[in-house]
């Protein structure tokens, strides 16, 4: 049985090219989410180069690695919230809420890593596209640029 993975290099490309047109045409809110949110993935996948965090021996380095990225990427979507104008940012913060619920799934017993991965994967490329959506340069009908 073969499964279908998407290779690490689409996901790490996706979150970049996302993250480096947000700094360029975002606002202040998708410059600061999807900032940290690429600090975050690039920390992540620097210490898991490092430290071979996906070998067989260290999953509960995997669970906590998890907790580290996604937690002040909650903190800062959660901030961003405060008086925000437009419905992308509670998308982005709610995507980010289910990384740090899936991470804390992770360390029920039977849970395995390979659902907390796909579903971590998941949420972020979810959290991703609500920044693309926010840096999109939507206009109101009738609005002139």
């Amino acid at each position: 049985m073969h499964l279908f993975t998407i290779p690490p290099w689409i996901n790490y490309s996706y979150i970049g090219a996302v993250t480096l047109l947000a700094l360029w045409r975002g606002d202040r809110r998708a410059r600061a989410i999807s900032a940290c949110t690429g600090l975050s993935v690039a920390a992540g996948a620097y210490v898991c180069h490092t430290w071979s965090c996906w070998g067989a021996g260290s999953p509960p380095l995997m669970v906590w690695r998890g907790l580290w990225e996604d937690v002040p990427v909650l903190i800062v979507c959660l901030a961003c919230v405060w008086r925000a104008e437009r419905y992308w940012v509670l998308w982005a913060s709610s995507f980010a809420l289910l990384g740090v619920t899936t991470d804390l799934l992770a360390f029920v017993p039977g849970v395995t890593p390979w659902a907390d991965g796909s579903a971590g994967i998941v949420w972020a490329h979810g959290l991703i596209t609500a920044v693309l959506v926010g840096v999109w340069p939507w206009r109101p009908r009738g609005a002139t640029a």
